[in-house]
């Protein structure tokens, strides 16, 4: 987020517990005014308690793809029941076709979907990456070398954009921040210090 300055407000009314915030998707959620780098490093404290069953239960964490373009990228939850990072990029040397690359953190093996857990998405030159810290699991996807596509849209937290019927359902969110790089192992691991070191004191957490 943007230090002294206003970078993201509530649309509707997003619920507020003691600890965290909590989502429905294209009703209740935080527009932020960050925009997407065609590299970058996610971090957040996530869960979803939703079923992932259908339409009204599959989850959006942050996004700002857009729909149809096939451009961004998005972090989420869909009837396979696992959670997914998706990135576009350019699918050919001329940089005229543009697919999405993903990683997925599978349901029960990589996630404890219910739990909140660190997990860090990065966004890098040839590959995406997500790392789910609470349980040691990291997913990346196969290289891409041609290049990212990222959208003009700003990031959501906790929901799609409009267009996008498929993400209706609900997520919890204690932590947000985004990072406009690709960051190292080693720089990815002393913010996860830091953000543990947080949660635990602010909010009594183990993540």
């Amino acid at each position: 987020m943007v230090k002294d300055k206003e970078d993201a407000s509530p649309v509707v009314a997003p619920t507020e517990s003691a600890n965290y915030m909590s989502f429905k998707g294209l009703t209740n959620f935080i527009q932020t005014k960050v925009a997407e780098a065609p590299n970058q490093t996610i971090f957040r404290v996530v869960r979803t308690a939703d079923t992932l069953a259908d339409a009204d239960h599959c989850t959006v964490l942050d996004d700002n793809y857009s729909t149809g373009l096939n451009l961004g990228s998005m972090f989420y939850g869909n009837t396979s029941g696992n959670i997914n990072q998706s990135a576009a990029r350019f699918t050919d040397a001329s940089q005229t076709q543009v697919g999405a690359s993903s990683a997925t953190l599978v349901a029960a093996t990589d996630i404890d979907r219910a739990s909140f857990s660190l997990i860090v998405t990065v966004t890098g030159a040839t590959q995406t990456t997500v790392r789910n810290e609470t349980k040691g699991t990291i997913k990346t996807s196969a290289a891409n070398a041609f290049g990212r596509r990222p959208s003009q849209l700003p990031f959501r937290i906790g929901s799609a954009y409009e267009g996008s019927t498929l993400y209706i359902g609900v997520c919890d969110m204690m932590f947000w921040s985004y990072h406009s790089v690709e960051l190292t192992s080693s720089e990815i691991s002393k913010n996860v210090a830091k953000i543990r070191t947080l949660m635990l004191k602010l909010h009594g957490v183990s993540v």
